[in-house]
C-alpha cells in the first residue's frame, strides 16, 4: 500500500475533498490510500504538522509516500497564471532580498523536490498549471519585490517566482526524507501593498477551482465509485 497524503494550510483550502479522505485508488498497478489534512499557516506549524502525521501513520508502513500541497499563492510580477504547479523552492524573506540579513543557504536555498507519480498523472490531464518557484516568506510581503532581488541567489533562468508562506517547510520535510513533494497553487494576487486585499477577494473562488481539478481527476481513479 502507498499513501498520498494532501494537504493545504487551512482546512478551507480542501474542503470541496474532504469525500476523498481514507479512500483509495489504483495507479501505474499500485494501490494508494488518500489522507486529506489541513497543515497550519506558515512554514513552522506546517512543517511540524507534516512531522507529526509522518511519525503518526508510521513512516515505513507504506512501500510508498507522495505529498500533495493545495494553495494560494501571490505573483512577484503583474502578469500571471491562474495556477502553478512547483517543484522548486526557496526561504527568501524581505530582510534577505534587501540586504538587511544575511542568507545562508542551508536555512534559505533552493530546494528541488521529486515529482511523484500522481503529481504526474494531474499534470497530464491539465496541461494549464504553469511551472513556478515558490519563495516562501515568514509573513505576508505588502510591498513590491523586484524580480532582480532574486537573482543573487538563483540563477536568472528559473522558473516565474511566486509567493506562499507554507511551501518551504513541507517541501524540507519532504527532501530530507526523500518524499515526493508536489504543490499546485491558485495565483490570487500581485505582491504589493493591496496584495492582502486582492488575495481575501479571490482565494476562495480560486481554492473552489483548484479543488475541482483535483476532485474530477480523483473520482475517474477511485477504486470505490461515490
Amino acid at each position: 500500500m502507498n499513501l498520498l497524503l494532501i494537504g493545504s494550510a487551512v482546512l478551507e483550502e480542501i474542503e470541496d475533498l474532504l469525500f476523498l479522505h481514507q479512500k483509495t485508488f489504483l495507479l501505474t498497478n499500485k494501490k494508494y490510500k488518500i489522507l486529506i489534512q489541513p497543515f497550519g499557516i506558515g512554514k513552522l506549524n506546517s512543517m511540524f504538522s507534516l512531522i507529526s502525521l509522518l511519525n503518526q501513520e508510521g513512516r515505513f508502513f507504506y512501500e510508498d509516500i507522495e505529498v500533495l500541497f493545495l494553495g494560494s499563492c501571490g505573483s512577484y510580477e503583474r502578469h500571471y497564471p491562474e495556477f502553478v504547479v512547483a517543484n522548486q523552492f526557496v526561504n527568501l524573506d524581505y530582510a534577505i532580498l534587501h540586504k538587511k540579513a544575511k542568507f545562508f543557504s542551508e536555512v534559505s536555498g533552493l530546494i528541488q523536490t521529486k515529482r511523484g507519480e500522481v503529481a504526474k498523472e494531474i499534470i497530464l490531464l491539465y496541461p494549464l498549471f504553469e511551472e513556478a518557484l515558490i519563495n516562501t516568506t515568514d509573513s505576508v510581503t505588502l510591498t513590491e519585490v523586484p524580480l532582480d532581488r532574486f537573482w543573487k541567489f538563483l540563477p536568472q533562468s528559473h522558473a516565474s517566482i511566486y509567493e506562499n508562506l507554507e511551501a518551504y517547510g513541507l517541501a524540507k520535510v519532504c527532501f530530507e526524507q526523500a518524499i515526493p513533494f508536489t504543490s499546485f497553487l491558485a495565483v490570487t494576487n500581485y505582491v504589493h501593498e493591496g496584495g492582502s486585499r486582492q488575495w481575501a477577494l479571490n482565494y476562495q473562488n480560486m481554492s473552489k477551482k483548484l479543488n475541482d481539478f483535483i476532485k474530477k481527476f480523483f473520482i475517474k481513479i477511485l477504486e470505490t465509485p461515490l
